[in-house]
């Protein structure tokens, strides 16, 4: 996942010559998410336990995905 945001930033500079951080604060509100989401199913229903990481990209990638 760290490869895949230094590879964002590192295209974003080459083109546009600034480094642009939103991806970082992208990164961090979906990784928060993943590891929330988990806990929850991890202490309110451990028999989904195996699915909770499903889960939880997709919760992730709604709440840091482009608004819109």
């Amino acid at each position: 996942m760290l490869l895949l945001a230094a590879i964002g930033l590192a295209i974003t500079f080459g083109v546009m010559g600034v480094i642009n951080m939103a991806h970082g604060e992208m990164l961090m509100l979906g990784a928060y998410t993943t590891f929330v989401v988990q806990e929850l199913i991890r202490a309110h229903a451990p028999g989904w336990f195996e699915w909770s990481l499903a889960f939880a990209l997709a919760l992730a990638f709604l709440v840091a995905g482009p608004p819109g």
